[in-house]
């Protein structure tokens, strides 16, 4: 009778160390970012790289902050209009500002370049622009 208490008293710490554990493990996970990555295949392939906001989501019209040039031989200009932004990740936020690799598209506008050598991932990405991000665009380019 006495041992059996004590194995049940056992079992019902190792089970509350357990589940105390998971949720020490839940909690840590939820409060942890993984950093932004910049994918420099995408930085390479762009012709521009735009820091701005998007002041209208559905035409594609962004506000540009600073830019950086990739292959870029005419002047920037001061509110590109972006093609595919309704498909871009993650989904743009008015007044956030976002890192842009972008390409012409030969009739005034321009795309952000999408991911490439991935079969099935030829996702636009574009990036939170943070300190981090901007550093690695800066060592892609």
């Amino acid at each position: 009778m006495v041992g059996d208490v004590r194995q049940r008293r056992g079992m019902v710490l190792v089970i509350v160390v357990a589940v105390a554990w998971w949720i020490v493990l839940g909690i840590l996970a939820a409060l942890t970012s993984n950093p932004v990555m910049v994918n420099r295949d995408q930085v390479r392939t762009a012709r521009l790289v735009l820091e701005g906001s998007v002041t209208d989501t559905t035409s594609g019209q962004i506000n540009v902050r600073r830019h950086w040039l990739v292959d870029w031989i005419s002047p920037v200009p001061e509110n590109p209009t972006i093609d595919n932004i309704g498909d871009c990740f993650p989904s743009p936020q008015p007044d956030r500002l976002y890192l842009f690799p972008l390409i012409p598209t030969g009739e005034g506008t321009f795309r952000v370049v999408p991911l490439s050598g991935q079969p099935g991932n030829d996702l636009p990405l574009i990036y939170p622009a943070d300190e981090s991000a901007v550093r690695q665009l800066e060592d892609a380019i």
